[in-house]
């Protein structure tokens, strides 16, 4: 999916969110889909143990954010540099205790997707 998007357009940025919250409830669910959301919007509730390293992470997410609704590229001073996912760059930033890039954790998915685009001609059903 990341590379049909970098196909279509000039800039394609992928993330994959890793952190998983300290205490029960953190252990219980992990990260889980969604569990971003939080940090993306800066609305941790009470039923999460939230501690520094997550409030950091959540500067650091809105950082990107701003930076992407603001220029189209998600680059803010002081953070680490997001690169471009395309074929030839399979990298992702990663969001885990603290934001850092990493190569895409599913490259095979990747390839799967693009094979089954590329036989069909479409990207769903």
């Amino acid at each position: 999916p990341s590379q049909l998007l970098a196909s279509l357009y000039d800039d394609a940025y992928v993330y994959h969110f890793t952190r998983v919250r300290e205490g029960e409830a953190g252990a219980t669910v992990r990260a889980y889909h969604g569990a971003e959301l939080p940090y993306t919007f800066g609305t941790h509730s009470g039923w999460m143990t939230t501690t520094d390293t997550d409030r950091q992470l959540t500067e650091q997410i809105l950082g990107y954010w701003t930076a992407f609704a603001t220029t189209g590229k998600p680059s803010a001073v002081g953070l680490p540099a997001w690169p471009a996912f395309s074929a030839t760059d399979e990298r992702v930033m990663e969001f885990g205790d603290v934001a850092a890039v990493e190569d895409a954790p599913e490259p095979v998915l990747c390839r799967i997707f693009r094979r089954a685009v590329r036989e069909t001609g479409r990207a769903s059903n």
